[in-house]
């Protein structure tokens, strides 16, 4: 039986330092140091939560629960992403295609804001 995992103090840890804490507890030491940050958290509170369980499971069960956590957040997040203009001509080109929408909603805007009645300060 491994010991308890603790809540860690993540911006005093190096990369390398929660690394090794990972592969001590036998969870992958992949990716970056969010990455690895964001495994830790989940499985502090998987194994809290196993702790707690009335039918508690082995800690190669939470492993792979684990695993299977993060390979559907990874398959989220794919499927998620928007393609977001990141260089200056697909800016452009974003902005050209969608000219006419914005102008549309300026006018619509300036149009609303004359028909408020305009507030006095107190």
């Amino acid at each position: 039986m491994l010991p308890k995992p603790t809540k860690l103090a993540y911006s005093l840890l190096s990369e390398a330092k929660l690394r090794r804490i990972l592969r001590e507890l036998g969870i992958s030491s992949k990716g970056d140091k969010h990455q690895m940050q964001v495994r830790h958290v989940e499985w502090v509170n998987m194994y809290m939560a196993n702790a707690d369980s009335e039918t508690p499971v082995s800690h190669r069960v939470l492993l792979r629960r684990l695993s299977a956590w993060e390979d559907a957040l990874y398959r989220q997040s794919e499927t998620t992403k928007t393609a977001a203009p990141s260089t200056p001509e697909g800016i452009a080109q974003h902005a050209s295609k969608y000219a006419d929408s914005f102008a549309e909603l300026v006018a619509q805007a300036g149009s609303s804001r004359s028909r408020q009645p305009s507030k006095k300060p107190v």
